[in-house]
């Protein structure tokens, strides 16, 4: 289902926010210099087995054709803090031990720098925590980071932010992402005044900005299309006290600083999720995003968004797809680097086929052949300027304890 036209509205200020303008064409784009389409599929290949442990918030990063998954582990029946740890896979085991103290290793992230040193980023809880419940819905209250170089060792690991309450920082509320070779990772802060914070990583060397916002979550992070600046996206309340709604905003830095808050759409349009700010071919950013389009909590399908002009206006949302049974596992990656790509699981059940979706050079979409999971537990993706990666999280056949990582390549003709 592609883009249509959509009819010219100016933008109105409302409620501190711009309100996104209907732009009157799909973006335009130089098709000379794009090339997006299917890929060529290789067959399913085992990457790790991790036996008696439950695997939680997987991420995955790519540079020069090796893949490294990365993942919260717990073991033991009793939810203590030496139970948990950090699960690591590398695809050509360079990489075989992980930064060394008494860590829970929550929602784990990972971003590779130009010269291919590996950052991890990593979510903690206060020392007086009570390890109880569910591991992805326990508090995070500071991040910390480690990094690895290509022949080296693991740098000693800091804390590079504190929230005095929390941060949301757990399954997809917030982003780590590789811009000009530079790590970024983008977190809401739930300590009031509310805030986005900006970490940019240097070797080891932290750079924290503290942006104040209403409450959000889902935050995501692009480059812009003119360099240097990056643009930020987030699901946030329409209104500070109360919190009320769940609007999908963007917002941009440049040298100048940062632009007011962007309102793409407004939270009585529907439930979003998942959000992601993605930059496009010909000077064309992209808003993505699961979207809930009745009653329930759960999405049931995609929202697109579009902008000509680094953020500053957009156009409609769009319902791109929808996904009656529900969707889960929702994934934007970029691979050519400007060839948008969405990933999700559809239905409820356990065998649930993997959805693979492109962005066309005329902005639509189309869908190719499903990739059917042995499990289809949970995805992540990853990709370099060589190949694309699906890495599927399922239990062992043999030992339904363990957690197996298998992944497929993928590669565009």
């Amino acid at each position: 289902m592609g883009l249509r036209s959509l009819a010219a509205s100016c933008c109105l200020i409302c409620g501190g926010a711009l309100v996104a303008c209907s732009l009157h064409d799909p973006p335009a784009v130089n098709r000379a210099s794009e090339s997006c389409a299917d890929v060529t599929w290789s067959n399913w290949q085992h990457l790790a087995t991790f036996r008696s442990a439950t695997l939680y918030d997987l991420s995955a990063a790519a540079f020069n054709g090796k893949l490294v998954v990365v993942a919260t582990k717990t073991a033991g029946r009793g939810l203590t803090r030496g139970d948990f740890g950090l699960a690591l896979a590398d695809s050509r085991n360079d990489i075989s031990d992980v930064p060394q103290g008494n860590f829970l290793f929550l929602a784990p992230r990972i971003a590779f720098d130009r010269q291919g040193a590996l950052h991890l980023f990593w979510g903690e809880t206060a020392p007086a925590t009570q390890i109880a419940g569910a591991v992805g819905l326990l508090p995070v209250s500071t991040i910390w980071h480690s990094v690895h170089q290509p022949s080296g060792n693991w740098s000693q690991p800091q804390q590079v932010y504190a929230s005095k309450r929390h941060l949301y920082w757990n399954a997809d509320y917030a982003e780590v992402v590789t811009i000009d070779g530079v790590p970024h990772a983008i977190i809401a802060d739930f300590d009031f005044p509310f805030a986005l914070v900006h970490i940019t990583m240097q070797g080891t060397k932290a750079t924290v900005e503290r942006v104040p916002t209403y409450v959000a979550a889902y935050t995501t992070i692009t480059e812009t299309t003119k360099s240097p600046g990056i643009l930020v996206g987030y699901m946030a309340a329409d209104t500070v006290r109360p919190a009320v709604g769940n609007s999908v905003f963007a917002r941009r830095r440049t040298v100048s600083g940062w632009s007011d808050a962007t309102r793409i759409q407004r939270s009585t349009d529907g439930g979003a999720t998942s959000v992601h700010i993605r930059k496009a071919g010909s000077g064309v950013v992209h808003a993505i995003w699961a979207q809930s389009h009745s009653d329930g909590l759960a999405p049931d399908g995609w929202r697109t968004a579009y902008s000509r002009d680094d953020g500053q206006t957009w156009s409609a949302p769009h319902t791109t797809a929808r996904a009656e049974d529900g969707l889960s596992s929702f994934r934007v990656q970029s691979y050519p680097s400007s060839c948008l790509r969405v990933f999700y699981l559809a239905g409820k059940s356990m065998m649930r086929p993997l959805m693979h979706h492109w962005m066309l050079a005329d902005s639509s979409w189309q869908s190719g052949a499903t990739l059917p999971l042995a499990n289809g537990l949970t995805i992540v993706t990853a990709a370099d300027d060589s190949a694309l990666f699906v890495v599927e999280l399922g239990p062992g056949p043999q030992d339904p304890t363990a957690g197996v990582l298998s992944f497929v390549v993928g590669r565009q003709p």
